[in-house]
């Protein structure tokens, strides 16, 4: 999955929500801090991005060091 794809699916997840309670309830709250809601969107897509990179790479050396001492344990 692309870097860029998370932060945009945060923007329109977000984005969707804002547009239907702003439709559907009377509630100027939205009105005042829809584009801090749509930053806030957008800084969760970075960070479960980031996130999902980091288990990524924190897995790879364990997959390695299981190799080397399965080899190991056959010689």
């Amino acid at each position: 999955m692309k870097h860029y794809t998370l932060p945009a699916l945060g923007i329109v997840l977000v984005t969707l929500i804002l547009v239907v309670i702003n439709e559907f309830t009377e509630s100027t709250v939205i009105r005042d801090y829809a584009f801090l809601f749509i930053i806030g969107g957008m800084l969760l897509g970075v960070f479960l991005t980031k996130l999902g990179d980091r288990s990524k790479n924190y897995m790879a050396p364990l997959v390695v060091h299981q190799r080397k001492t399965a080899r190991n344990a056959y010689w």
